[in-house]
């Protein structure tokens, strides 16, 4: 998989949690995230992320604002400058068996160390508020055999995806930072369980 390497980068910038530049021979923060079976350990970076129809990622053209005064926007639709993290260390397990470049989480804010490290923050900040909730929203679509293509949209959905109407509901308990739902029913071979008829059923929405 392509590496990101800081020192290659004449963009990127080295920064603790706070957003200050680490200053070369000082000591810096770092932090480890739990990642299913496994867990990533690594420092902070600030550079530019850019969105293209190569990455399988797309943000509408008309929902970017150019704002000088904005520290996460930049002068290329499609690009925002924010933090992350640069792994340093992965477990073996289950990192050994991904092929891809990198993890981008999609949590609410309660899962980040700072508003400024959580992408879809960050990306509403650089998004049109007019138009709604839109700077908020994403659609992800999941391929089920090969001859389909997974991608994610952000500001929000391919109409061209969608199977039905949309349908919407709140987030339960949003300062815990998972996409939790309120389950009302479950039902197995179109059989209707009772074990959620109490109404105190939750499921976090996930894409893994």
């Amino acid at each position: 998989h392509t590496r990101y390497r800081r020192s290659l980068s004449s963009t990127g910038r080295d920064v603790n949690f706070n957003g200050s530049t680490v200053m070369p021979g000082m000591p810096r923060d770092s932090l480890t995230i739990e990642f299913g079976t496994g867990e990533a350990s690594g420092a902070i970076v600030e550079d530019i992320v850019c969105f293209n129809p190569s990455t399988n990622a797309v943000v509408t053209s008309d929902l970017w604002v150019k704002d000088s005064a904005n520290k996460h926007a930049t002068d290329q639709s499609g690009c925002v400058n924010m933090h992350f993290m640069a792994a340093t260390d992965l477990s073996s397990d289950p990192f050994i068996d991904f092929g891809f470049d990198g993890v981008m989480g999609l949590s609410l804010v309660g899962l980040s160390e700072t508003p400024e490290h959580n992408f879809l923050n960050v990306l509403s900040q650089v998004l049109d508020n007019s138009h709604g909730c839109a700077s908020q929203s994403f659609g992800v679509f999941l391929a089920s055999n090969t001859h389909e293509e997974s991608n994610i949209a952000f500001g929000g959905w391919n109409s061209e995806r969608l199977a039905e109407q949309l349908s919407w509901t709140p987030v339960h308990d949003p300062e815990l930072g998972h996409w939790m739902v309120k389950v009302k029913g479950l039902r197995v071979d179109n059989e209707r369980l009772d074990y959620c008829d109490d109404g105190t059923c939750k499921a976090a929405v996930d894409t893994g």
